[in-house]
């Protein structure tokens, strides 16, 4: 399995469990010292994008997100200060494929934010956090909980500092 040091792979029990929010914390935490890219990957097509894909390939779609729909978590990304922010929807086979063409667009010193559980069965990032939502799990995160680093509940991502984000990275990436 490949290992990506630009990447935080942040998953969740369910919908509801704080994925976005985490991202959207370490965003706005690393922005100032690095180049931080945003991506959010559906397996689900959820047909509200109007537009062309800037990426298109068998099986998987890209958009380049430079504005969203105020709420969508696209938009909550480039909020926190994503350099670009990208949105992806693939069937679960090809969503390695989609992440290759866009790691390649980015740069090697900057840190690429990743709302995804499939992922992680792919690539071995450089952090690995899991969001609880509280309800029961389902099947497909609970074969990535012993994969995650950290396990939070949505009502401990909420209540994060700067400090406690800190904290959090400190052990995986340079800080």
């Amino acid at each position: 399995m490949k290992k990506d040091n630009r990447l935080i792979l942040v998953s969740g029990t369910g919908r509801d469990s704080g994925k976005t929010t985490l991202i959207c914390k370490i965003i706005h935490f690393l922005k100032d010292k690095y180049d931080v890219f945003a991506l959010k990957i559906t397996t689900h097509e959820h047909g509200t994008n109007k537009h062309m894909p800037d990426f298109r390939g068998e099986g998987y779609s890209i958009w380049v997100e430079h504005t969203a729909p105020e709420g969508k978590d696209t938009w909550r990304m480039i909020q926190a200060g994503a350099k670009l922010v990208f949105y992806v929807e693939c069937l679960p086979q090809k969503m390695i494929d989609a992440y290759r063409i866009i790691s390649k667009l980015l740069p090697d010193n900057g840190y690429i934010l990743c709302e995804s559980g499939g992922l992680r069965q792919e690539i071995k990032p450089a952090a690995f956090f899991m969001a609880d939502n509280g309800k029961t799990p389902k099947e497909s995160a609970l074969e990535l909980l012993p994969l995650a680093n950290h396990f939070f509940s949505l009502s401990k991502i909420q209540l994060f500092s700067e400090k406690d984000i800190e904290k959090l990275l400190s052990p995986y990436i340079q800080l």
